[in-house]
């Protein structure tokens, strides 16, 4: 099958805590660290537009990354360390 160029409306969040509450309909679909140059991290489109931006505490940023749906997500929510 093949995926659509616009799947719809999503719901992106980028926080440094997450609450349980918040994570309760959500799963996990990454967790892990990546490098944060600047202590930032951000979100940026397919054409290199950033959206979203947050300070972390350090160069290599913890990310853990939740979804509403596996498939075709309209919640994403990104906790940023």
């Amino acid at each position: 099958f093949a995926l659509r160029d616009v799947d719809g409306e999503v719901t992106l969040n980028i926080v440094n805590f997450l609450s349980d509450e918040d994570k309760k309909n959500l799963q996990k679909i990454f967790d892990g660290n990546i490098e944060a140059p600047g202590r930032k991290v951000s979100v940026s489109t397919s054409e290199d537009e950033g959206v979203l931006e947050i300070n972390v505490f350090s160069n290599i940023a913890h990310l853990t990354v939740w979804v509403d749906d596996l498939n075709f997500p309209s919640i994403v929510s990104i906790e940023a360390r």
